[in-house]
């Protein structure tokens, strides 16, 4: 097709057009991917919050030990940062 442009201006209007239908593919794509996404995501903060609080409540109800509660806080930390780290940019998916 570019070889049959007759000028510049016939070139910069189809790269123009192009360029256009390609962003809008990506535009369709991330509406699709957040559709098919938001499910998943529900379901994977649940799942991470009932960790993190069934681990609370195994804390306060069986004994603690400074081993327990070094590896307990350890893992909550990490749950929590991987919940912020992963919510956070996945806000950021917009168009």
């Amino acid at each position: 097709k570019l070889d049959e442009l007759l000028n510049n201006e016939d070139a910069e209007f189809y790269t123009f057009t192009c360029v256009i239908k390609w962003h809008n593919q990506i535009i369709d794509f991330i509406g699709e991917y957040n559709n098919v996404m938001s499910g998943v995501m529900l379901f994977d903060f649940l799942q991470s919050s009932m960790q993190v609080a069934f681990i609370v409540v195994q804390i306060l109800v069986s004994g603690i030990t400074l081993m327990i509660l070094s590896y307990v806080l350890f893992f909550i930390i990490t749950m929590l940062f991987r919940l912020i780290l992963y919510y956070h940019y996945a806000n950021e998916v917009t168009y």
